[in-house]
């Protein structure tokens, strides 16, 4: 229970949706439930109430693509 917790406010610390996905990534094996509903609902993203491991690609997939059109939007 404290290793999920430590796990969630690291991520809930890291801001920018690169270093999101690559903490997502590095810690896939010790994601939860409780994990992608926390990560999910900080982001404003509707999750699909699949298995754990879809529901970690989704959300991976959600903030590369972020990474992708902010950088454009800056540009």
């Amino acid at each position: 229970m404290e290793e999920e917790l430590s796990l969630i406010l690291r991520f809930l610390d890291l801001e920018d949706p690169k270093k999101q996905a690559e903490f997502l990534t590095a810690h896939r094996g010790e994601v939860t439930d409780k994990f992608l509903t926390s990560a999910a609902v900080s982001l404003d993203y509707p999750e699909t109430g699949k298995d754990l491991e879809t529901r970690c690609s989704d959300l991976i997939h959600y903030l590369n693509t972020r990474v992708k059109y902010e950088k454009k939007r800056v540009l």
